[in-house]
């Protein structure tokens, strides 16, 4: 029995050392396969907070392009006497068209309105308006005593005011030009600063195939190498190599994100004296360069720093017409990791270690950066091109280098909801802050700086502000000591049905981001805040939706949003592998102090969250990227 114990003994203990090694094995392989999970999940994260910062600031420039298509057709062409800023009768509340035929919206501001005088001069109340020449009145001859007198004092008044309509038709078209001009430059600013954030946040996404820079300045690779090792098996951290791919690393701006660059006609009416009169002429706002701008460089434009933002920049330049950026469908985000690792187990002391490999790959998804100019993207292409314009209001896309021909599909407008056919020329949009606009007169053109003084330290503030200094603060609400109107251009520019849909909207992006990234992955460089921030009182978005409801009519403005909670377009999985679109789509059940996108703690959330995805998906032919029936593979395949 002994003999047959000891000789039993043996077998048994190989075979228990043997259930130990590949139990230890599995446990290792379960453990590396978990890790690299975990790891990619956490740079998928990290990418993820770059794309909903890009998809934030692309959505200030579709803000740029509202607050510009309100200013032009509600504060520009309101000395229209139709127009229904002013009408108090229900046409005006109609979601109907307002300008009808060749008629279209053109600055012009001769009018008591903006001079704020009690003067009911109005040059304006007609897009082509003719005034006769004044005819000076011949003094009666033969007449003596008061009758005399009263002749040559009649005669001096008609003379006068012939004199008073040729100077006003001498100087309104200068004036005209101006205002539009600057609400231009002022777009063009508010967009350069933005675009230059994008392409500096897309600058550290792709800085390397093998790392990024997360929001907050620090290394990806090496934030996920610490994730990894700190979930790793005693064993496989004793010996192990790690790669990560990032899939955005080394591509161009311009292959994953593509500006969508517009030439738009700014109309105004300019005035001539003729012969015969008087008369108005609505022209394209290039066409009055040449005379106001050379004759009054010196006093608007003494650096030249303004010179190319009168007239298209060139393409380098930031500061041009844009819609925002779209971004190529072919080139996906994601994050790869691979982990190999070689663990001793105590049962084999010699030989070769068995080797381990784990591969995952996660990707943000369910945000959005922005619509495409086209419903399609063919597969191969640089921009979306084919089916219809996702916001048929717009402007075509702007290929070439000379400007284009004058349309009325060119002149600034947007979608209010997807479908939208009317926009900003529906008279009920027009009318939406009537109320307001009928309590208050004399708007003034000293509101809105041709250089404002912070443009070249702090970027631009779009927006009109008081004419004092010490009160050059946002929002002041005692219409004695600032612009009234400044809270109706915030109020314009609030999120829509329209931006819910096809952007990603963070209602706190200052916490959530700005001071992130200034204090992290750009930091030293200057990035405004939402529309409405000024020196140190910030402004967010759900302070620009509370402005919006409170000042416009709640029965009407059934297209702008009311609560925060409508700009929760992204979720969270419900579970580790159910990625269904959620029953609880919009819904907050917990809002939470900490930066979470959307300040959502529990329910949907804004912008992008993160999923593990397969090699076997990112490898597949037929992927529909591009649209209905636009099928194929993806630009940036794995590596591993």
């Amino acid at each position: 029995m002994a003999i047959l114990i000891a000789l039993i003994f043996q077998i048994l203990f190989v075979l228990f050392a043997m259930v130990i090694n590949v139990g230890l094995v599995v446990h290792d392989k379960i453990n590396l396969q978990n890790s690299a999970d975990i790891a990619a999940y956490y740079a998928a994260a990290k990418q993820a907070q770059l794309l909903g910062a890009i998809a934030h600031e692309n959505y200030q420039i579709r803000q740029a392009w509202k607050l510009l298509a309100w200013r032009l057709r509600v504060l520009g062409d309101n000395s229209r006497r139709s127009h229904p800023a002013f009408i108090s009768n229900e046409t005006s509340k109609l979601e109907a068209p307002y300008h009808l035929g060749d008629s279209v919206p053109s600055v012009c501001i001769a009018s008591s309105f903006w001079s704020g005088k009690s003067s009911r001069q109005n040059l304006c109340h007609e897009a082509r308006i003719r005034i006769p020449k004044f005819q000076e009145l011949t003094l009666i001859p033969g007449l003596f005593g008061p009758l005399a007198d009263l002749n040559e004092r009649i005669a001096g008044i008609v003379k006068d005011a012939g004199q008073v309509i040729e100077h006003s038709c001498q100087t309104s078209g200068s004036i005209n030009w101006a205002i539009a001009a600057t609400w231009m430059i002022s777009y063009r600013l508010e967009v350069g600063s933005r675009l230059k954030t994008i392409r500096a946040l897309a600058a550290e996404v792709a800085r390397s195939p093998e790392d990024f820079t997360d929001l907050d300045g620090r290394s990806a690779r090496e934030g996920a190498e610490k994730t990894l090792s700190n979930n790793l098996t005693r064993a496989n951290l004793e010996d192990y190599e790690f790669e990560i791919f990032n899939s955005f690393g080394g591509i161009p701006f311009d292959r994953w994100l593509k500006e969508i660059e517009i030439y738009p006609t700014v109309l105004y009416t300019d005035f001539s004296n003729t012969a015969g009169g008087c008369s108005g002429q609505v022209k394209p706002l290039w066409q009055g360069l040449p005379n106001f701008y050379n004759a009054n460089k010196s006093k608007i434009d003494p650096q030249g720093i303004l010179a190319d933002l009168y007239l298209e920049p060139p393409k380098s330049s930031p500061y041009k017409s844009l819609l925002g950026v779209e971004k190529n469908p072919w080139i996906m985000g994601y994050v790869g990791v691979k982990i190999t690792s070689k663990p001793r187990k105590p049962f084999a002391p010699f030989g070769k270690p068995i080797t381990l490999t784990a591969v995952s790959y996660a990707k943000p998804f369910g945000g959005r950066i922005g619509p495409w100019m086209n419903s399609l993207w063919p597969y191969g292409s640089e921009k979306s091109s084919g089916g219809e314009k996702l916001e048929p209001l717009t402007p075509e896309r702007y290929e070439d280098g000379a400007p284009q021909e004058f349309t009325s599909s060119s002149v600034p407008n947007y979608s209010r909801f997807p479908g939208d056919a009317l926009g900003l020329n529906s008279r009920l949009a027009l009318s939406l802050f009537a109320s307001t606009f009928q309590k208050v007169t004399g708007m003034t053109t000293d509101w809105w700086g041709l250089l404002p003084a912070s443009f070249e330290s702090k970027g631009s503030d779009p927006l009109a502000w008081a004419l004092k200094p010490q009160l050059n603060r946002p929002l002041a609400n005692d219409k004695s000591i600032g612009p009234w109107i400044r809270d109706l251009e915030i109020s314009a520019v609030a999120p829509d049905l329209f931006d819910s849909t096809y952007y990603s909207v963070d209602p706190s992006f200052d916490s959530n981001y700005r001071q992130r990234m200034q204090q992290g992955i750009l930091k030293g460089q200057f990035i405004l805040g939402d529309l409405g921030t000024r020196d140190e009182v910030l402004m967010n978005i759900r302070d620009q939706m509370d402005f919006a409801v409170r000042l416009s009519d709640p029965q009407t403005n059934f297209y702008l949003l009311k609560s925060y909670h409508h700009l929760l377009t992204g979720w969270s999985p419900t579970g580790p592998s159910d990625f269904r679109f959620p029953a609880s789509f919009g819904e907050c059940y917990n809002e939470g102090k900490d930066p979470i996108p959307g300040s959502c703690a529990i329910g949907s959330r804004v912008g992008y969250s993160v999923k593990i995805v397969s090699h076997n998906y990112l490898t597949r032919k037929d992927l529909e990227l591009g649209g209905p029936s636009v099928k194929g593979a993806i630009l940036n395949p794995p590596p591993f």
